[in-house]
């Protein structure tokens, strides 16, 4: 590598020159230096590089020496087992069969006297149930001898309780007839008597008329004890949530209990228009003067209307029920 020098002013031109060839020379001698030393260098690398590849090689060689091993122990130890295997499936099939064999007489044993019970059952089965159905016609020919004869005896019973029960329906009906005829001749000489010797005593139909049917005590008992009940309920009830549930209101829910209540009161029997008497018409203090002869026409005309007025309405009860015609 050639460097060029300046010239130093002072000295000479030969010793500078001089110099500048030394240097020039140590420069030189340097770079072979360099030079030789970077060679011997690249030459140990690549001798070590050389040392590393045999080392890489032979560890190769190595390691496939090492895998061929090892399989081939592998494979001797797979042939081993595999030998093993096929000596122990083989033993194995052979104890089964052995088993089979002994299963297969064992069940077939069993399976011919299952078969041979099984039909020894059957037989005693048919047998009984021959028996059986023999019986059962037997039985059921006894109660249809039996039903028979209990229906001739039940038809004969009914034929005499429908005869008891016509001839008493007749004896009743004339009974009743006979009633009623002379119940409408006491009637009407009552009520011919009472027009011409007319009385402040009643007659004895406008009292009947007059008559209105009031609960027993009996069912004012148990309508006391519902209405003891359904105030007990009242009393414990929660208002608030019952209304909730069925999705009214407490006013709505209150009012309904209401009609309820007074649905199903008994109430007295109330008195009529034609109970008041020929009274009615007037004030109960008012007092009229009138003659004997008018209060004679007035009381026969009285008669006659509530008469009439009984015959046109029949025996009307004050409840909606109708009751039989008659005193009782």
């Amino acid at each position: 590598m050639a460097v060029a020098l300046r010239p130093q002013p002072g000295l000479p031109g030969k010793d500078q020159e001089m110099r500048n060839m030394k240097r020039e020379a140590a420069i030189r001698q340097r770079e072979d230096d360099y030079d030789r030393k970077k060679e011997l260098e690249k030459e140990r690398k690549q001798e070590k590089l050389e040392e590393m590849k045999q080392a890489y090689d032979k560890m190769l060689e190595d390691r496939a020496t090492q895998a061929a091993t090892f399989m081939k122990k592998q494979a001797e130890a797979r042939a081993a087992k595999k030998a093993e295997n096929e000596r122990l499936n083989k033993k194995r099939e052979r104890n089964i069969a052995a088993r089979e064999k002994q299963w297969r007489e064992k069940t077939n044993k069993e399976l011919q006297q299952l078969r041979e019970d099984h039909n020894d059952y059957l037989n005693t089965m048919n047998e009984k149930l021959d028996g059986a159905k023999q019986r059962n016609h037997e039985k059921a020919e006894d109660e249809r001898n039996r039903k028979l004869a209990m229906s001739e005896v039940q038809y004969e019973l009914d034929a005499k309780r429908d005869e008891k029960i016509n001839k008493r329906a007749t004896d009743r009906d004339v009974r009743e007839i006979q009633r009623v005829d002379a119940i409408k001749v006491e009637a009407d000489t009552e009520l011919h008597s009472f027009i011409q010797n007319p009385c402040p005593v009643p007659l004895k139909q406008v009292i009947a008329g007059r008559t209105r049917p009031v609960p027993r005590v009996t069912e004012l008992y148990a309508a006391l004890r519902d209405q003891r009940e359904d105030l007990e309920d009242l009393e414990n009830q929660d208002i608030p949530m019952r209304a909730e549930l069925r999705n009214q209101s407490i006013f709505q829910y209150v009012r309904e209990m209401e009609k309820q209540s007074e649905a199903l009161n008994i109430r007295p029997p109330e008195p009529q228009a034609s109970d008041l008497g020929r009274g009615a018409r007037g004030s109960p203090t008012r007092k009229s003067v009138t003659s004997p002869q008018r209060k004679s026409n007035t009381s026969r005309q009285a008669a006659s209307t509530s008469l009439m007025g009984r015959s046109a309405r029949g025996s009307q009860s004050p409840f909606g029920g109708r009751r039989k015609s008659g005193i009782r």
